[in-house]
């Protein structure tokens, strides 16, 4: 059985929580909505075109994603958008550089030669740098 002094010294503990997730919400603000498709100001996923053919990009995720766009070389996805996925097309192959927050995490290569097309999911806070793409058999996709 609890004490008096136990309860109060819970719900004193409790008191002080909820201040503190309180003031930092007042602080710092409430967290971004990063929702598939919605606007956002952090936590967007994005994707940068900086190969010489175009992408094509979606905004809601899901193994077809809709509405669907595409970026022409040197394009980017609009800011303040969430653009959930890019498509590696069936026959070509894709070198990528990933980024969190602007810091580089790595690069990847996807490479769908003599396969079909491929959506991969760009997360939130993520961006997708499409640095190159080629369709040429024994050719380096790096």
């Amino acid at each position: 059985m609890l004490t008096i002094h136990h309860r109060r010294r819970g719900t004193i503990a409790r008191a002080v929580a909820v201040t503190a997730v309180v003031a930092t919400t007042a602080i710092v603000g409430p967290a971004p909505s990063a929702s598939a498709g919605g606007s956002c100001t952090l936590g967007c996923s994005e994707t940068h075109n900086h190969s010489q053919y175009s992408v094509t990009v979606g905004r809601n995720w899901s193994s077809s994603p809709s509405p669907t766009k595409v970026l022409a070389p040197g394009e980017s996805t609009p800011d303040k958008q969430d653009w959930d996925a890019f498509r590696v097309d069936g026959g070509w192959c894709y070198h990528v550089g990933w980024r969190v927050y602007g810091v580089y995490v790595n690069d990847k290569v996807y490479d769908r030669r003599g396969k079909g097309q491929q959506w991969i999911q760009v997360h939130n806070d993520e961006s997708a740098i499409i640095y190159k793409q080629t369709t040429v058999n024994g050719a380096s996709c790096t």
